[in-house]
């Protein structure tokens, strides 16, 4: 979301395709070869996750031999890396458009809800923690996405200066499946996660329509 983004909406959406083309043919390629070497079973894929939590490095061990071990945990790690870097950058961009200053302050901004949202982490127990930030930042993309998918319609009509039946359509079709999402995977889990999800999501909403309106004073 930088530099492709200079022409505006079409290299975004282009970006967002091809991302999606390229993640959905990976996921693809590894859940088959997985799905493959327990037997094209429910019986067989239960028996590998009951084995082991790790069911492509299980499937590297037992099928290609001990070098393909170390290539899947490099791929590994540079995945996680590269994600890493992908979300500090864009929460990173997202402070500096909220806030303006300089680039430094928002990394570093950043860099500090990251590091103190770690300790917080080894304090009350790693695995505690992560599940709980996973809920919350869950909860923070399902409503942004339904927020945006119902003002979808109203940005047609400004922006586009197009409606038709379509895009009122998919407005709320995005609207149901991110409140369907929303409710499956962390309200019927974790309410309090929730509620802190919508809180946040609320608070960086309301700092965003202060900021433009400051702006535009």
């Amino acid at each position: 979301m930088g530099y492709e983004a200079r022409r505006g909406a079409k290299d975004v959406s282009t970006s967002f395709l091809a991302a999606f083309l390229v993640g959905s043919a990976a996921i693809f390629f590894a859940s088959y070869y997985e799905v493959a070497a327990a037997g094209f079973t429910n019986a067989g894929v239960e028996s590998v996750l009951r084995a082991t939590q790790y069911p492509g490095l299980w499937v590297a061990e037992r099928f290609a031999g001990p070098a393909l071990t170390y290539i899947y945990i490099a791929l590994t790690l540079s995945s996680v890396a590269g994600t890493i870097i992908a979300a500090f950058m864009a929460v990173q961009r997202l402070t500096y458009a909220l806030n303006g200053g300089s680039l430094d302050r928002s990394s570093l901004t950043v860099l500090a809800f990251v590091t103190a949202l770690n300790v917080a982490g080894v304090l009350i127990g790693p695995s505690s923690a992560y599940v709980y930030v996973v809920l919350v930042s869950l909860t923070a993309l399902f409503t942004s996405h339904a927020a945006l998918s119902a003002l979808y319609a109203s940005f047609s009509r400004r922006v586009l200066r197009s409606v038709g039946l379509t895009r009122p359509l998919l407005a709320a079709g995005g609207v149901v499946l991110m409140a369907l999402g929303l409710y499956y995977e962390v309200v019927s889990v974790d309410l309090q996660a929730a509620a802190m999800g919508l809180v946040l999501t609320a608070a960086a909403a309301l700092l965003g329509l202060f900021q433009g309106y400051a702006r535009a004073s």
